[in-house]
Formats: C-alpha cells, sequence, structure tokens
C-alpha cells in the first residue's frame, strides 16, 4: 500500500510540476521527501517557485533519538535544494502509529 501512495505522490507532484504556482509535497516519513519528490522540489525552487515540504510521521520507529537525526538529516539534505527550514513541517506522528486504523 505505501507503494501506491508514494506512486501517487509524485504523480500529483509531476503534475503540478508545470504550473505557476508553488508546490506542496506530503511524504510519510523523513527522508522519503528527497527519494519521491527531490527533482521537483528542485526545479520549483529553481524556478523561484514556492514549495513546502510536509513529513507526516517523525521517523521514530526505532526511538525517539533516531526520528529527530531522520528529522535533521530530512532539513540538511533539503538546504541542500535551496529549501529553507520553516518551509519544512513534521507533523509528528509516531512511525508506524496509523497501523492501528487499519
Amino acid at each position: 500500500m505505501r507503494g501506491i501512495a508514494i506512486i501517487v505522490l509524485v504523480a500529483a507532484s509531476v503534475a503540478t510540476a508545470g504550473a505557476s504556482g508553488g508546490i506542496v509535497v506530503v511524504a510519510p516519513h523523513p527522508d522519503d521527501e528527497m527519494i519521491m519528490a527531490g527533482g521537483i522540489i528542485a526545479q520549483a525552487r529553481e524556478a523561484r517557485r514556492d514549495a513546502d515540504v510536509v513529513v507526516v510521521t517523525n521517523g521514530d520507529y526505532y526511538g525517539v533519538s533516531s526520528g529527530l537525526v531522520r528529522q535533521g538529516e530530512s532539513v540538511d539534505a533539503l538546504s541542500v535544494l535551496g529549501m529553507p527550514e520553516r518551509r519544512v513541517f513534521f507533523l509528528g506522528n509516531p512511525d508506524a502509529g496509523f497501523l492501528p486504523l487499519w
């Protein structure tokens, strides 16, 4: 199911990459934003368009310290693309915390 969600998000991002407005990338975990949409984010930034990243979970499957490291890595990687930290939003849901909803 995760693979399908990523494909849908990438398809949505690609569809908006040529638009004149900004983009919002929604990623399930820290680092997924770079894996699935790093090129699209780079294109948007190069075109001086707004780009925001929303990360749904905090990547803490192996513990809180691991989650904090993963969040920092996401912010650092996005900064290479010119994304300011203020445009990256972590919703803070626990990694694998949505499984009970299934």
